[in-house]
């Protein structure tokens, strides 16, 4: 037998999952706007990345509130349960369409943030196919949201066939955007760390690596996608307890990554530093050569970073042995 579940049911605990994802991607928005304020990345500095995730915001924040406003449209102005079945029901309600719209928009953002750091990692070429299914996929959205919620009648589920049929090309085309942009950005992150990786390949960093490389490739979202289609097709009722998770969720991850960037603590950066010798703390170890042990104390106690950030001389002269704070002696145990 079928399994059934009533839409009042439903509708409070998609909301109150909702909320928990809510809650979390509030925090992550704030922290990111606040790091890429600061960010010295020459690729999060643009005014496009920026007004993207703040657009992103907005719609999740959109989608909340629609969801509250259903809630005491639903819960609390009808006068009883059959009012309130009613209305549940009833999923061409202008508040369902505009919450299908926000879906739509908010996934071309999203998709578009993940498609950016394919670009970043590789090239324009690679990005065609990505931009092209990202099309695509806002097209049947727009098309479902426009032409054929609003003639689903009152009393009709989302997996009525002819929307049932839409729809599942659309989660189809997007779920193989995200697969494929999810695995272009995994393996280029795997090809450029190796090397670095190899070099220090303890149980911790292999974690942390895969942590990273699951956060920056947009994993976690082409695993909701996977999820969502597949109960979509099977016609499971569990849908509707996640499906509102979904666009919070779908805004979470491309944020994620705009905030690694933007904290320059993705693999790919830190291997590039690792690379070029840009460490961000230098220790010398029991085998290290006479002058670079003095270099090294140099550094810890001496206050080398002041001294290179505000220089006590000249442009044109040299310094003297007092103007850059030399210890006693250093100059000469250095030669």
């Amino acid at each position: 037998m079928a399994l059934e579940v009533l839409p009042n049911i439903s509708v409070l605990i998609s909301i109150w999952m909702e909320t928990l994802f809510y809650g979390m991607y509030v925090v992550l928005f704030f922290s990111s706007i606040f790091f890429l304020s600061r960010a010295r990345n020459t690729i999060v500095q643009g005014w496009v990345i920026r007004l993207a995730t703040i657009l992103m915001f907005c719609i999740a924040t959109t989608h909340m509130a629609i969801n509250v406003r259903r809630l005491v449209e639903g819960f609390i102005l009808p006068t009883d349960k059959t009012e309130t079945l009613s209305y549940l029901y009833d999923i061409h309600q202008p508040l369902n369409i505009v919450k299908q719209y926000l879906w739509v928009f908010n996934n071309v953002i999203a998709d578009g943030i993940i498609v950016w750091r394919l670009y970043t990692l590789w090239n324009f070429q690679v990005c065609i196919l990505p931009i092209t299914l990202l099309l695509s996929t806002t097209a049947f959205g727009l098309v479902s949201a426009t032409s054929l919620l609003p003639q689903i009648g009152a009393g009709n589920s989302i997996f009525v066939s002819h929307l049932s049929r839409f729809a599942t090309t659309q989660y189809a085309i997007s779920l193989t955007n995200n697969v494929f942009v999810t695995g272009l950005i995994t393996g280029r992150i795997w090809y450029v760390t190796r090397d670095i990786c190899a070099s220090e390949s303890t149980t911790s960093s292999d974690y942390r690596r895969a942590i990273l490389i699951v956060i920056e490739s947009g994993a976690l979202y082409a695993l909701t996608q996977v999820v969502q289609l597949a109960w979509y097709v099977a016609k499971f009722p569990g849908l509707y307890f996640v499906a509102d998770s979904f666009v919070q969720i779908m805004a979470i991850v491309p944020t994620s990554v705009v905030l690694l960037v933007a904290l320059g603590r993705t693999l790919v950066e830190e291997s590039q530093a690792a690379a070029s010798g840009v460490l961000s703390d230098m220790r010398f170890t029991g085998g290290a050569t006479k002058s670079s042990r003095t270099l090294g104390s140099m550094m810890d106690g001496c206050g080398l970073d002041r001294v290179m950030s505000e220089p006590k001389f000249k442009s044109g002269s040299l310094p003297t042995q007092s103007q850059v704070l030399l210890p006693s002696g250093a100059s000469t145990e250095l030669v």
